[in-house]
């Protein structure tokens, strides 16, 4: 409605919906709605739709391109890398109509087969659904924005013949991006220690904002992924979720010798892991081994992304 009749007040209530949206009911995944809902409370382990999830995806790609703001594309990406890419099962075969923060992933086919058709029995609403947030990547992956090409997407790409991305990211933390074009390159909030060097020179960036390349420049980006948590609240109290760069970590009854009610607490003042290899990320904290969340119950094991934790900061007066 903005957009067709420039009245500022539909733009407003727009981005405050959005807000909204963001502060009360999305996810630690990335994912959006409790049982279909908003309900205020992100923490509450009901149902969380796939469906939702990509209509909260279409709502961010249209805030970035009104606000330009690089902390909504830090939050499309996690959306993308955990809620999206965990919503597909790795073999490609189906799709969840629930993906829940702790729990099993099932086919939605199961799940809602009440919507089962004959000749079609695997297809419902999330399972048609859920490959859009997959397409929707051309969407905000680049974006132009007055006379400036925005690069929000940092993982390995070619973007017309103007810019060409190389690296393992969000895997590895070293990303060279070439580019033929005025460019402005996301670097993610949590990137608190990212260096950047253009054509061999060190630059200044700021986490949580864009860096402006030229035309012709050759980026070099280490973002040295960072593991970093989110208190959890309500049912989540005491517990945190831990992230690699954009990725949520997960526990996996698949990478342990343990069973859900013997997970080890996490030391918060000590939050040094060593990766490896194997379905995305595995990485070993202090006798837990933890894995990405998109991998997490692929093999149909119990997983969990709310950890116990202790050595919680002391809160200031």
């Amino acid at each position: 409605m903005w957009r067709i009749t420039g009245d500022e007040r539909y733009k407003r209530a727009f981005l405050h919906h959005r807000a909204s949206i963001r502060r009360f009911d999305v996810h630690n995944t990335g994912a959006f709605s409790s049982g279909e809902q908003a309900t205020g409370n992100p923490y509450t382990e009901a149902p969380i739709e796939t469906c939702c999830t990509i209509a909260w995806t279409a709502v961010m790609i249209d805030a970035l391109r009104i606000t330009a703001d690089p902390r909504i594309a830090d939050d499309l990406e996690l959306t993308f890398y955990n809620a999206i890419c965990a919503a597909q099962h790795p073999s490609g075969f189906w799709w969840t109509y629930d993906t829940p923060m702790n729990g099993r992933r099932a086919a939605s086919q199961h799940t809602i087969v009440f919507q089962a058709r004959p000749g079609s029995p695997e297809l419902n609403c999330c399972s048609v659904n859920g490959p859009r947030g997959l397409g929707m990547l051309s969407e905000w992956a680049v974006m132009q924005i007055s006379n400036r090409l925005v690069l929000n997407y940092l993982g390995p790409m070619t973007f017309s013949n103007l810019v060409r991305v190389k690296g393992n990211y969000p895997f590895e933390d070293q990303i060279e991006i070439e580019t033929k074009s005025s460019l402005s390159i996301r670097i993610p909030a949590w990137a608190t220690n990212a260096q950047v060097r253009a054509n061999g020179v060190a630059k200044s960036a700021t986490a949580g904002s864009y860096f402006d390349a030229q035309a012709g420049d050759r980026i070099e980006l280490k973002l040295k992924l960072p593991v970093w948590y989110a208190a959890g609240e309500r049912e989540q109290v005491g517990r945190v979720s831990l992230y690699r760069g954009p990725l949520l970590l997960a526990y996996d009854q698949k990478h342990n010798a343990f069973d859900d009610a013997a997970i080890p607490g996490v030391d918060l003042s000590h939050l040094e892991i060593t990766t490896q290899p194997g379905d995305w990320l595995v990485a070993d904290l202090s006798g837990l081994r933890l894995c990405d969340f998109a991998s997490a119950g692929s093999s149909g094991t119990y997983y969990r992304t709310w950890l116990r934790a202790t050595n919680f900061p002391a809160l200031g007066r």
